[in-house]
């Protein structure tokens, strides 16, 4: 009997080292994709959020005086309408950031206030500007949010021992996992971040600016548990409790969800090992490589452009990836994967 459970722990143990040499020996694809330029010339000191559903492109004029959202086609990146106003009226926003599309409206928080509104593309497009206020809440110490629905939304707030909290009509609840396990007291500058929602998968997503990390929490029954966790951090460095960067490295720039991946713009140090600290503003040193992750959380595939990349979007109906690039001026275009 003992010889029989020797063999079964032997058996085990070949199994466990066998996965474990094929995970670290998991082969990386890389690609070098020239994007189709969309939009040769976006008038903008800055281009802000940038969102994708299946038929239009809209990109946030950060510092516009007024119509801060523009929309164009998806199709050939013609543009279509501005809409968004600037102020402090009922429908305006002093400090605005889009964060969705759904059912061709653009959702649009106000980072100062419980402001938040519906902006319809279709009534924009034809020279209506419709805005619908919302059922707002306060949103002090909130870095982003994303919405499941109409009426639920996940908040990133950065707590010292959540990352996350669910806004439903009837409770708000407090979850999600710090990528480090010490408690630190500058949580709220080093949580920052991207939150997705893949409708279809009922994943959220959570990758990190400031750290290499990623996340992936599975939604039921209204409620979330973390699936699988990404943490790319060499190591860790925490003095009288505070979290103590390398500030030459960054995490995750930016994260969009596609069909079958999760897509990180993030600097490929291996062959752009760039100080990240002497960059400043200097856009034409921003990342030129997306990585592609499975949704376990596994990077599969690296892709490289010649063209600094500044934001990135996409829809999860295919595996196209939209974004802002930098060449002379600012360029929507489009990475067919």
């Amino acid at each position: 009997m003992k010889r029989i459970t020797f063999s079964i722990a032997i058996v085990i143990l070949i199994i466990l080292l066998s996965v474990s040499c094929s995970d670290a020996n998991r082969k990386i694809e890389a690609k070098r994709i020239e994007p189709i330029i969309l939009n040769d010339c976006l008038i903008t000191h800055f281009p802000g959020k940038l969102l994708v559903n299946e038929k239009y492109i809209v990109w946030q004029h950060s510092g516009a005086s007024d119509n801060f959202l523009h929309i164009h086609s998806i199709e050939n990146g013609a543009e279509l309408a501005k809409a968004g106003n600037l102020g402090s009226g009922p429908k305006e926003f002093s400090t605005p950031k889009p964060f969705t599309i759904r059912n061709n409206n653009i959702y649009v928080w106000d980072l100062n206030s419980s402001k938040e509104a519906m902006i319809s593309i279709d009534s924009a497009i034809n020279g209506k500007l419709s805005t619908i206020l919302l059922n707002g809440r306060e949103k002090s110490g909130t870095h982003e949010i994303v919405s499941i629905n109409d009426s639920v939304r996940i908040a990133l707030r950065a707590t010292d021992s959540t990352l996350f909290q669910l806004w439903s009509p009837l409770q708000n609840i407090n979850f999600g996992k710090t990528p480090i396990n010490e408690r630190i007291e500058n949580h709220f500058d080093i949580y920052q971040g991207n939150i997705l929602y893949n409708d279809e998968k009922s994943l959220l997503v959570h990758t990190n600016i400031l750290i290499p990390y990623l996340a992936i929490y599975k939604y039921k029954n209204n409620s979330f548990t973390l699936a699988s966790e990404n943490n790319m951090l060499d190591e860790v460095s925490v003095k009288q409790n505070f979290f103590i960067r390398n500030p030459a490295k960054l995490g995750i720039w930016a994260s969009t969800l596609t069909k079958d991946y999760i897509a990180c713009l993030q600097r490929d140090y291996a062959s752009d090992n760039i100080d990240e600290s002497t960059i400043g503003r200097d856009f034409t040193k921003a990342p030129r490589t997306i990585f592609l992750y499975d949704y376990i959380g596994n990077v599969v595939m690296k892709i490289s452009s010649e063209y600094p990349i500044i934001r990135i979007a996409s829809n999860t109906s295919d595996n196209n990836i939209y974004a802002i690039i930098i060449d002379e001026e600012f360029k929507i275009a489009k990475f067919e994967i």
